[in-house]
């Protein structure tokens, strides 16, 4: 397989998978916590396994090594906008670890200061920033590297002026 091919290959596990799971899990942490359920009885242990799990599954994706198979300069820029995206994602994931393991703490009876909750929901904060620019950064590298690559094998080559357009009259 084209260097090429396991990049996108790559990159479409980590959006279709590991993003879809962070989402998930990142859904019932709201739901959780939302006003309706204050008084139910929260899986924090739960939580925190899928958490851990969709950092274990990101640090299974290896950009570097297809980027050590192919000197081409457009899926070296690729490839390291990845990375910098895989290690916001996993700094996300270990800031929303230790927020989760502070409420743990905390519907467990644990004495845990208050100050350390707001100190980690920041840190949260300044980590979801981080991914959102680096999500936005690596979708400008990837929009630039599908507009210059041609199409794999087997599909259409389609420039995005050359298909004519009816009008709402001519149908």
């Amino acid at each position: 397989m084209a260097a090429n091919k396991k990049m996108l290959k790559q990159i479409e596990h980590f959006y279709s998978a590991v993003m879809e799971d962070y989402g998930e899990v990142t859904r019932q942490i709201k739901y959780d916590n939302s006003a309706k359920n204050v008084f139910k009885r929260t899986d924090y242990a739960g939580t925190l396994d899928k958490l851990k799990k969709c950092k274990t599954s990101a640090l299974r994706i290896d950009p570097e090594s297809i980027m050590k198979e192919d000197p081409d300069i457009k899926l070296q820029e690729l490839g390291n906008a990845f990375i910098k995206l895989l290690a916001s994602f996993n700094y996300l994931c270990d800031a929303q670890i230790e927020l989760q393991a502070y409420f743990k703490e905390k519907a467990e009876g644990k004495k845990t200061p208050l100050k350390i909750g707001r100190k980690q929901l920041r840190g949260v904060n300044d980590a979801t920033a981080k991914m959102h620019k680096a999500m936005r950064d690596f979708d400008t590298h990837y929009a630039d590297y599908i507009e210059t690559e041609p199409a794999p094998d087997g599909e259409e080559d389609i420039e995005i002026g050359d298909r004519e357009y009816k009008t709402y009259d001519e149908l």
